[in-house]
């Protein structure tokens, strides 16, 4: 299991309580070292999503289930880390699941969060229902994060809740 965005550990726990290895990050060190002390089994990362990826997707080459949910770092106690870079930065982390991960085209890929991308194409965005400071990735249609994987996953779009985005698998060996 890899995640960008541990925040309080729920999913790495969930993870954790099915036996899998499990690789994940926080831009909030006090997020990451929480995470740490409550799942010493894992590998949690203290920084950017992107460093996180860089560093060790090259290094696992299991079939995984990728959530992709650290993002809006303003809206989690960390505005001074914040910058255009790292405030959603799902499309680089997808071109680097892509370029980096061994195998990706046998991983399972979710966004999180999609309601607050902002894109003319985006019928799950609301900009009066999302707090401003999460509206995100103007300039970005939502077609652009659909078509990153279609050559390897099918790509589905879960639009209850803030909106996912599944990729699964076109061939499951």
């Amino acid at each position: 299991f890899i995640e960008s965005g541990c925040y309080e550990g729920s999913t790495l726990g969930f993870m954790l309580s099915l036996g899998l290895n499990c690789y994940s990050c926080d831009i909030n060190d006090e997020f990451a070292q929480n995470c740490r002390e409550k799942y010493p089994s894992s590998v949690i990362y203290t920084g950017e999503s992107v460093k996180f990826f860089e560093e060790y997707l090259p290094k696992i080459d299991t079939k995984s289930y990728v959530w992709l949910d650290g993002h809006h770092p303003n809206n989690y106690q960390r505005p001074r880390l914040f910058t255009m870079d790292n405030y959603f930065p799902v499309l680089k982390e997808l071109e680097l699941i892509k370029q980096l991960k061994p195998n990706y085209q046998y991983d399972i890929i979710a966004v999180d969060d999609l309601n607050t991308i902002e894109a003319e194409d985006n019928p799950m965005c609301n900009p009066k229902e999302v707090p401003p400071q999460i509206l995100t990735a103007k300039g970005h249609l939502l077609q652009e994060y659909k078509e990153f994987f279609k050559d390897t996953h099918d790509v589905s779009i879960l639009s209850n809740g803030c909106g996912i985005m599944l990729c699964l698998p076109k061939n499951k060996i």
